[in-house]
């Protein structure tokens, strides 16, 4: 799959939800913008990102999916944003 742009992974992310039986609207608009940039709209990434961060919220007892939550999934996974991934590849 090519990597999806912002509305689409949007529009992924609350299909995702709505299909697995959850809120389509769990996630935050802040929270799908980290998302994409984190991923940079590859569907796999969007998947682990999203999953892991739902695995933390659980833990927190949370169902206020933020961008500092997936933020902070994101770092501990060890990402960069998508933007600063390709900025320091095309430095090589």
């Amino acid at each position: 799959l090519n990597a999806l742009k912002l509305n689409s992974t949007r529009e992924y992310i609350k299909h995702r939800l709505h299909v697995a039986g959850g809120d389509p609207d769990l996630f935050n608009e802040e929270a799908i913008n980290t998302v994409f940039e984190y991923s940079g709209g590859i569907p796999r990434l969007i998947n682990i990102l999203c999953e892991n961060t739902l695995f933390s919220a659980f833990l927190m007892k949370t169902k206020n999916i933020t961008s500092q939550l997936v933020l902070e999934v994101a770092e501990d996974f060890g990402l960069m944003p998508a933007e600063k991934v390709m900025a320091e590849e095309s430095e090589e």
